[in-house]
């Protein structure tokens, strides 16, 4: 080209064809080829953090790695592409790791880094609860299940819940009435969270499904007195819990005038308030 000097950078690595053309004073002049090959033999430079970096999972539970976040940096007479290894880390990946960072330049020449990483999760389990009413049974007690209170469709967590704690979950009569109680969730990495539910307690007064039909047989006197709890198929306390319960059968009795197929009602109370009543055929 004319040129007295030629100059290279890094775009022009590899071989060339040059001519080098020489003229004396009298205008004589001669050339020669020559092939020149640009080389890099000056590897780059990387180093990244020594300290251990923490990469904290988001919402998703995924966190993610760059050159700032791991502290790389590099020095390199020509352009160089960047590789990180892993990526990203998942909540399967919790706890201590570490990442190397290899960068090549435009010759292949290759250098590494390699940074030690902990995987923490901070996010607490997102957990919502529902109130419930529980009805004592025969035996005064009741059971909680954690699927009574706990509203799956609006709770999760970015890694899962581990296991949940229920403040209370056996009710007996000392617990008629309204009871608030705290349900935690727990993830891997014991986060927790919290919520509350109004459990109210209630007792079982007399169902239909409870009487039976009863056969009642007249005394020396042409009489007969109705027991109430004849006609009742489970065991019938007068008082239950807090509530004192009283078992009425209307009529109370019947005569020689009434032999042969009658209706009375079981009427409970509970307090004085008739609360529930049933037939039977006696």
């Amino acid at each position: 080209d004319g040129q007295s000097s030629l100059f290279f950078d890094c775009s022009d690595l590899g071989q060339h064809i040059v001519s080098l053309v020489v003229t004396d004073p009298a205008g004589n002049s001669d050339y020669c080829l020559a092939a020149i090959t640009v080389q890099d033999s000056i590897p780059a430079s990387v180093q990244c953090s020594d300290q251990v970096v923490t990469l904290v999972l988001n919402e998703a539970g995924l966190a993610t790695v760059n050159e700032d976040i791991i502290g790389m940096t590099v020095v390199s007479n020509c352009p160089v592409q960047t590789a990180i290894e892993p990526q990203s880390f998942s909540c399967g990946s919790l706890g201590p790791q570490q990442v190397t960072a290899t960068v090549t330049d435009l010759a292949g020449q290759q250098q590494t880094c390699t940074v030690d990483v902990n995987v923490i999760d901070t996010l607490a389990p997102t957990i919502r609860c529902k109130d419930v009413t529980l009805t004592l049974r025969g035996n005064g007690k009741v059971n909680l299940n954690l699927l009574d209170v706990f509203d799956v469709g609006k709770s999760g967590d970015n890694c899962g819940v581990k296991f949940f704690v229920m403040e209370k979950f056996v009710f007996t009569c000392a617990d008629f009435g309204v009871n608030t109680i705290e349900i935690s969730a727990y993830d891997q990495e014991f986060n927790k969270g919290t919520c509350e539910s109004q459990v109210t307690i209630v007792e079982d007064f007399l169902k239909a499904t409870t009487c039976k039909d009863i056969t009642l047989s007249l005394d020396q006197s042409g009489l007969v007195t109705v027991n109430p709890l004849d006609a009742v198929k489970e065991n019938w306390d007068s008082k239950s819990c807090e509530t004192s319960l009283e078992l009425v059968a209307e009529p109370s009795g019947f005569t020689c005038q009434e032999i042969g197929s009658q209706q009375l009602v079981l009427l409970a109370y509970a307090n004085g308030e008739l609360r529930d009543t049933c037939a039977v055929q006696a």
